[in-house]
This record gives structure tokens, C-alpha cells and sequence, in this order.
């Protein structure tokens, strides 16, 4: 009989959270299970993604942090970190531009991306953007152009952007995320909704 091993795979995955998580919980809730209910995320979350919360992580620049949205209350959203405290961040011709330097980016090709009943789907630019000390990828819709912005001063919280960063509101929009509204970083993915360009996707996010 033969295995797929990629289904397997995320079978043991969704088995060894389950665990985890509930380990956790008798640990006073380290860990925070986070329904993905948009696409702004991707290609790191998708829709219909679960991903899990390290509550007591400290965050870091390029980490995915889940807080309180500054203007949703009661509202948790989730965004890649980009500036932290000290940092000058603006955004031109949609590149990075931080503390004065332009991110680095590659261009890795086309990822197409369906709605979470795969009834519409979207063509992206998929990129590898190089932060300081680590990268991600980034989706841009050739379709779309996001405005100029910036440059903004960093002096406490968090200068948040969202992956797909045609599609998605951040910083750009709603200002610095305060630290006291971080409820924790992005490490896991629970389960993961398939994604046929990308294959079997790892658990730990990048």
C-alpha cells in the first residue's frame, strides 16, 4: 500500500500540536491557536490556515507578531515586523526602505492564490525580500500599486507590514503597533490549508 507522505506528514504535524497545545494549556496558556481568516499574510498564512501563537517569545524584526488591532478593539490581527524602536522605515516605488537602505529583494516567479472555496483565484508576484539578518517572501498583485509612504520614525511599538502587500492594511494605515498590544509571535502552522505551487508547506513559519 502506498503512503503520501506529504498527507502523513501533516497528519504527525496536526497530531504533534494537538499535544503541544494541550500541554500548554496546562502551562497557563503559552501557546494561542490563531484561525487565518484573510489572505494578507500570504504567502506565509494563507485563508483557512491555523497557526499557533508563541505567547512568551520576544519579538524580533522579521517575526510575525499576533496583537490587538490599534483601532479594532476586541480584534487580533497578524504582520510581519519591519521596524522596531530606533528604526526609519518608508516605503517607495514598493520597496522597503529602512533606516536609509532598500531592502534587497528576488524575484522567485508567479503563485497563484484561490479564495478559501477555491472558487476565485489571483496571480501574484512572488518575492524574497532580505531584511537585516534574515529574509521572507512577499507577494505583490502586478495588478496594483501601493502608494509611496513614509518616512516614519520608529520611537516605541512595532512598524507592522502585511506579506501581500498590495491586499493587506498595516502600519501603512492604522500607525506603530504598541508593544502592550502584542499578544505573541507567529511560530507554527496547526494545519495548513494546500497550496499546489508551493507544496507541502513546513510547520515552523518563516
Amino acid at each position: 500500500m502506498s503512503v503520501d507522505r506529504g498527507r502523513l506528514g501533516r497528519l504527525l504535524a496536526i497530531v504533534f500540536f494537538v499535544v503541544l497545545l494541550a500541554g500548554a494549556i496546562t502551562r497557563g496558556f503559552v501557546l494561542m491557536p490563531l484561525p487565518v481568516q484573510a489572505g494578507e499574510m500570504a504567502p506565509a498564512l494563507f485563508q483557512g490556515d491555523t497557526a499557533i501563537v508563541v505567547r512568551t517569545a520576544t519579538p524580533v524584526r522579521g517575526d510575525i507578531i499576533a496583537f490587538e488591532h490599534p483601532q479594532k478593539k476586541g480584534v487580533t490581527a497578524a504582520r510581519r515586523i519591519v521596524g522596531v524602536p530606533g528604526d526609519t522605515v518608508a516605503l517607495k516605488g514598493q520597496k522597503v526602505i529602512l533606516n536609509g537602505a532598500e531592502l534587497p529583494r528576488t524575484k522567485l516567479g508567479p503563485l497563484t492564490v484561490g479564495d478559501k472555496d477555491q472558487r476565485t483565484s489571483n496571480t501574484f508576484e512572488r518575492w524574497r525580500e532580505e531584511g537585516p539578518g534574515r529574509g521572507w517572501d512577499i507577494l505583490l498583485d502586478p495588478r496594483r500599486r501601493s502608494p509611496d509612504f513614509g518616512p516614519v520614525e520608529v520611537k516605541e511599538g512595532f512598524f507592522v507590514l502585511a506579506d501581500s502587500r498590495n491586499h493587506g492594511r498595516d502600519s501603512r494605515e492604522y500607525g506603530l503597533v504598541p508593544a502592550k498590544n502584542v499578544k505573541g509571535v507567529v511560530r507554527y502552522l496547526m494545519s495548513a490549508t494546500p497550496v499546489k505551487e508551493l507544496g507541502v508547506r513546513p510547520s515552523r513559519i518563516p
